[in-house]
């Protein structure tokens, strides 16, 4: 997959030991925590985060032995022409 960085977007992180750690309730906690600022998102199967059914949300993991990192980044005001450019292959941003 792609994590894709740009001045409109919203980077997390959570931590956690590695036996207290569910994909599944990591995004159901950032959806709930959206939610709270009028935003609905809903989990997909894949644990990615939507808005009217459109993704707005991917994540990424790093497990240890002992720790979990979820990280994530959530669309906010990002160029998607920029994006849907770079999803690409040959993709080049403009400017």
């Amino acid at each position: 997959g792609t994590v894709y960085h740009d001045p409109g977007n919203l980077n997390f992180a959570l931590f956690s030991t590695r036996d207290h750690f569910v994909r599944e309730r990591n995004a159901d906690l950032i959806a709930e925590c959206i939610g709270k600022l009028g935003i609905p998102l809903e989990r997909n199967k894949r644990n990615d985060l939507v808005w009217q059914g459109k993704k707005v949300s991917g994540s990424a993991y790093r497990l240890t032995d002992n720790v979990a990192l979820h990280h994530g980044t959530l669309l906010v005001s990002s160029n998607l022409k920029d994006l849907g450019r770079l999803l690409r292959p040959g993709g080049e941003l403009q400017g």
